[in-house]
Parts: C-alpha cells; structure tokens; sequence
C-alpha cells in the first residue's frame, strides 16, 4: 500500500499507511517506519495539511518512546501539542498531554508528569471524555506509586480501570503492559490483602470523587 500511495502520490494514503507500518513496526523496523513519518511530515507541513500533521507526529511520538528515546519523544509530542492547538483539535490535546505524563514518568519525572495530567484532565473534563480521564487517572496513580504511596495508587487504578469498564473501552495496547507493571508493584508494595481492599475502595469512588482524590 505504502509503494502504491508513493507511486501515486496520494499522501493521504502514504500517511495512513506510514502510520500502520509505525504501530507495527520492530526494533529493527523502527527506523525505516521513522524516515517515513518524517517525510510524511514534512510533506505535509508543505501542503499546509495541519490536521494530518498532528496526528503524525503523535504517530511519530509514539513510535520514538517505544523504541526508548524518551527526550525525541517529548520533542515531538510537544511540537504535535502545538499544531492541535493551531488547529483547535481539543481531542488531540487531551491524547498528547496525557501521552506526555507518560514519557515523563518513565523519563523519571513524576512531578512534569503530574502537570500534563492535570492539564489532561481539565481539557478531558470539558470534554467529559471518559476515555481520556481515565488515562489521567492511571497517570496520577502512576504518579502516587513513585511519591511511596501505594495505597493511592491502587484506589486510583482501579477508578481507572472501573470507569473503562461502565463505558465498554479497553486501554492502548501499548499502555497496557506498562500498567500491568505498575499494578504489580503497587501489589508487591502492598500484599494481596491490603491490594484487594484498596482496589475495592478504588472501583466504589464515583467518578467527581475519583478526580478530586486524585487531584489531591
């Protein structure tokens, strides 16, 4: 598809499919599918295609944090942050702020992680994005793990993944190993007992509650 888009110059499908190719993308593919978001991007940015740049570099994002470059990947999150913004995509910017506290949290910088999930979460709020909030609410958990508060942790986990479960979503597939990882440190910080208890306070928290023990 990617031949046959260059072929005809259709860069709607060359982007698309460079997208595809990105989230499939091996260690050892990982370059390739960069070289070609990249033109991608700069093709786009020249036909003044703002809307598809955005969702690019997100792609482009994404791609450079799983293969381990945590800084590029904040570079180009925040530089896709701006052009969703020139573009007034609210969507987009609750996505990016959010995928920035989780860069930010396996960079090591949980306090920059807890300011893009507070921005999320007030964009996500006048949204009443139900996805959206409940990543936010997984990064503040995140964000409570690393401060030595597992308890926290645990109750806002399990807000997150009982409000995924009212609206029938499932998190990203690329998120999801790293939650699972953070769950089971907060379990082994805990023990099972204690885990249990937290988590079944944390599903009970209505979703006002919810954010207001997370913003706290």
């Amino acid at each position: 598809a990617l031949r046959i888009g260059d072929r005809l110059g259709d860069l709607d499908l060359v982007v698309r499919v460079s997208s595809g190719l990105a989230y499939l993308a091996g260690v050892n593919d990982a370059p390739e599918a960069r070289q070609t978001l990249e033109k991608s991007v700069t093709q786009l940015r020249l036909s003044g295609d703002l809307a598809n740049t955005a969702y690019a570099l997100a792609t482009l994002a994404q791609l450079a944090r799983r293969t381990g470059d945590l800084e590029r990947s904040t570079a180009v999150y925040e530089d896709c942050l701006r052009v969703a913004e020139q573009v007034d995509n609210e969507h987009l910017q609750t996505l990016v702020l959010h995928q920035l506290g989780f860069t930010a949290l396996l960079a090591g910088k949980p306090i920059r992680a807890r300011e893009y999930f507070r921005a999320s979460l007030a964009a996500n709020l006048n949204l009443l994005n139900q996805e959206g909030l409940a990543y936010c609410l997984d990064g503040f958990a995140a964000v409570a793990r690393t401060e030595g508060n597992p308890h926290a942790a645990v109750r806002l986990h399990a807000a997150a993944a009982h409000r995924r479960s009212v609206v029938g979503i499932a998190p990203w597939p690329e998120l999801r190993p790293l939650f699972d990882d953070w769950i089971g440190q907060a379990r082994s910080a805990l023990g099972t007992p204690s885990f249990d208890q937290e988590w079944a306070a944390g599903e009970r928290l209505r979703p006002a509650d919810a954010i207001a023990y997370a913003q706290d």
